[in-house]
């Protein structure tokens, strides 16, 4: 059992090289997505699946928690950061415009 358990890992460790070469490769060559593609006879949905799927590995290791210091009379449910490929505020009545103006100095930190 842990023969096909070993070999499944390195069947997906090794699609998983294969496509991160593929779309390194990619983004280096100035070509199209689709030109890449033909190019080197890629199924398109696979590039798309694989491309989705690194882009999100990358995205989670890259998040990374920045303390900001909140009022305390502020209500606690009154501002929500979501992160979904890229940042979302939502603001609900009686926000702080000072507590805005921290968490978009720390989300447009490089």
């Amino acid at each position: 059992m842990e023969d096909k358990r070993t070999s499944r890992e390195q069947v997906l460790a090794e699609k998983r090289r294969y496509w991160e070469h593929h779309i390194q490769s990619w983004r280096a060559s100035g070509l199209s997505q689709t030109g890449y593609q033909r190019k080197h006879n890629l199924p398109q949905w696979q590039f798309v699946y694989w491309k989705k799927k690194l882009d999100r590995a990358v995205l989670s290791n890259e998040v990374s928690l920045v303390p900001i210091s909140l009022p305390q009379a502020m209500p606690a449910a009154s501002l929500i950061l979501v992160v979904n490929e890229r940042y979302r505020i939502e603001i609900s009545e009686g926000f702080q415009p000072a507590v805005l103006e921290q968490v978009l100095r720390v989300v447009d930190r490089p």
